[in-house]
């Protein structure tokens, strides 16, 4: 950042105030961050649901099976066996919403076997125990690396835009803050896979 922008009677910071929102053109620049940052994170789930299909600690059994597991996945919610805890519901939602990023491509394949429901209970829950891990983890990661990056570009320009200062910690609830509200109200310049991912993070986040 400039040392135009780190001050906050700067004519940068000034002339936001005045003429534009500055704060939220920070909330598209960590949003597009984030849109990067999380098509990379997300990239393999379609191989962890083939690993949560096998059975077994070590994945070596047959387990459901993958085009099962991807059929049922896809299935409306009340269609999944019961058993599920709210985290894992919450997370294999989740898991739905990432293949606007990278399709699977076999959602449409049809199963030639029904396994028991207590089989696809089991594989459900290690699904979601491994999306957690593998993808969920540090997509929370990026997100919190991210919102404390744009904080430090939000925190100068607090006194312009608001008429009182904020601090590190403040700028990030705003930028947080202000990424739900670009989502709710979509204004955020970012691709429409993000706008079914970013709600279904959320739910996971907020317990």
């Amino acid at each position: 950042m400039s040392s135009d922008q780190d001050n906050p009677f700067s004519d940068y910071a000034l002339a936001c105030a005045k003429y534009g929102d500055c704060i939220f053109d920070e909330v598209q620049k960590g949003a597009v961050k984030l849109e990067e940052a999380w098509s990379k994170a997300t990239r393999s789930w379609p191989r962890l649901v083939d690993k949560a299909a096998k059975k077994g600690f070590l994945g070596l059994g047959r387990g459901v099976g993958a085009t099962w597991l991807n059929f049922i996945l896809f299935q409306p919610h009340q269609r999944w066996p019961a058993g599920l805890s709210a985290e894992h519901t919450k997370i294999l939602q989740f898991t739905k919403s990432l293949d606007s990023l990278h399709s699977s491509g076999r959602r449409e394949d049809f199963p030639t076997k029904n396994p028991s429901d207590e089989e696809t209970l089991e594989a459900m829950q290690k699904l979601a125990l491994i999306i957690k891990k593998e993808i969920l983890r540090p997509m929370w990661r990026s997100y919190e690396s991210i919102s404390e990056d744009a904080a430090k570009s939000i925190a100068p320009l607090c006194k312009a835009q608001f008429g009182e200062s904020c601090t590190v910690d403040e700028a990030k609830d705003i930028f947080q803050g202000d990424l739900l509200r670009g989502w709710k109200m979509g204004s955020l310049d970012v691709d429409s896979s993000f706008f079914k991912v970013y709600p279904r993070f959320q739910d996971w986040l907020s317990g």
